[in-house]
């Protein structure tokens, strides 16, 4: 086989390392000051860390036919594409007029960071990149990973008073209790911070509610 397959790969390890660490996310909270925010590339590994406890979870009780490995390399690509467009807004990423225009530009340039991969490398990457779209058994898992995620970064927010992130917690709240019936790792992954979360919720309504008032 051509070494100029494996060539490319070695230089998409260090180059996308490099871009990924100088990529930051949670841009638009401004409560967060700049140099505590975190990168792309922390947030990759810690979603792997995330992942590989959850599939433990979920093979120890055998509820599931999870693809591991899939999920797992799912864990570290899916954000990939942020080393070439910068970090998109939740928001932004959910917005239905939005959201497929933006998946479809992310996917063209993840697509050319695979193209010139060994072939079986680059089927198994692309897989992997597909998971977070997919409303499939591995795709729903991969979503309550990112959601429980995206709490456990945000309650210590909001605990030393970056009330902002009180928008997490809405945006993510009711899919895990959703989530919480078919996964039982996301259950008992969101059970320690669910009361704290819907307390957080029912105060900030209160509030808003005065305010209109």
């Amino acid at each position: 086989m051509d070494t100029k397959f494996y060539k490319t790969f070695a230089r998409f390890l260090t180059e996308t390392a490099d871009s990924l660490r100088n990529i930051h996310r949670w841009t638009h909270y401004r409560q967060i000051p700049e140099h505590e925010r975190e990168s792309v590339e922390t947030h990759s590994l810690t979603t792997v860390w995330l992942a590989g406890a959850m599939l433990a979870i979920e093979r120890k009780l055998g509820a599931h036919a999870l693809n591991d490995a899939r999920i797992l390399l799912a864990a570290a690509l899916h954000d990939v594409g942020e080393g070439v467009i910068g970090d998109v807004r939740y928001a932004l990423k959910i917005d239905p007029r939005l959201k497929d225009h933006i998946q479809a530009i992310e996917s063209e340039h993840v697509g050319k960071m695979f193209q010139g991969f060994p072939q079986v490398v680059r089927d198994a990457f692309a897989a992997a990149y597909a998971v977070e779209s997919e409303k499939s058994l591995d795709g729903r898992f991969f979503k309550g990973i990112e959601r429980i995620g995206y709490i456990l970064y945000a309650v210590p927010q909001v605990k030393i008073g970056r009330t902002e992130f009180i928008q997490v917690f809405g945006h993510q709240h009711q899919s895990l209790l959703d989530m919480s019936k078919e996964f039982e790792s996301v259950r008992l992954f969101y059970e320690p911070y669910r009361e704290y979360v819907e307390e957080k919720l029912a105060d900030y309504e209160t509030r808003r509610h005065c305010d209109d008032g």
